[in-house]
């Protein structure tokens, strides 16, 4: 395994595969649980897809409830091609360990792909209620309330996206969300953002300011960081302490912490 890892982070894939299949071909009576979880790991590394499964499905042979095989086998089959074999196992899987966010994940998507929409969209509300930091999740979400033409709830999805993924293409797409679903305000914000993160800051300034007009205090408060983000990026530090200040009036911890990187 180590051999093969450092093939791995060398990026020599199939010297690592190598190594490993000598090993695998080597020791047919292997058993230990603990080892055959990390070869099919080190095989997913190598893209070894149909090795992978394989393997996954000899260590449920040694333990067949176990969720963590259960959920090997069915992420391998996946990889593997095998949507009907990886809904097998992630049906036995989940009423055994129906908190697994990963499980639940994957058994959206195997329901999406079958047309099971109301079934893909309740494993991912699920999955998004045990990891409500995955943006993947939200993405999903996103667009199946979009393909129902439920572009309020869409827009929010898309809108927690940009908030847990802090890069240009998660915001654009929130604030075209936001747009779409009527949401001007949001939409403003998250154009401001988009334009920040390409270094337009007097464009995003502008935009910034639009937002901050908002007569709701939550999203008040949010356009007015994006305005003194924005004096940042111009370099404007009177402006920026100023707009950071009128953004950071409730006393919280993050106004607080707000507060003392401005002055910083």
């Amino acid at each position: 395994l180590n051999l093969a890892g450092f093939h791995v982070d060398s990026r020599r894939i199939g010297a690592a595969r190598n190594v490993l299949s000598t090993w695998i071909a080597a020791h047919p009576d292997y058993t230990d649980k603990a080892g055959l979880e990390r070869l099919v790991m080190a095989l997913v590394s190598c893209a070894d897809d149909k090795g992978a499964s394989q393997l996954s499905e000899k260590l449920l042979q040694l333990a067949p409830d176990d969720p963590g095989a259960l959920t090997l086998a069915a992420r391998t089959a996946m990889d593997n091609a095998d949507a009907s074999k990886a809904k097998g196992y992630l049906e036995k899987l989940l009423p055994i360990a129906p908190d697994q966010a990963g499980a639940n994940y994957l058994y959206g998507l195997i329901l999406y792909r079958q047309k099971d929409y109301d079934g893909a969209l309740k494993a991912w509300l699920k999955t998004n209620e045990l990891n409500p930091s995955a943006p993947d999740v939200y993405e999903r979400i996103g667009q199946e309330y979009a393909r129902r033409g439920d572009f309020k709830k869409a827009a929010f999805a898309l809108d927690q996206i940009a908030t847990v993924d802090q890069g240009y293409p998660a915001a654009y797409r929130a604030a075209r969300a936001c747009e779409k679903a009527g949401f001007k305000d949001d939409a403003n914000y998250w154009d401001a953002t988009a334009l920040g993160l390409r270094g337009a800051f007097a464009e995003a300034l502008v935009v910034a300011q639009k937002a901050a007009k908002s007569s709701n205090p939550k999203r008040k408060r949010r356009a007015l960081i994006a305005v003194a983000e924005a004096y940042r990026g111009l370099k404007k530090t009177k402006e920026y302490v100023a707009a950071i200040e009128e953004a950071t009036k409730e006393n919280t911890v993050d106004d607080l912490l707000l507060r003392a990187y401005a002055y910083f």
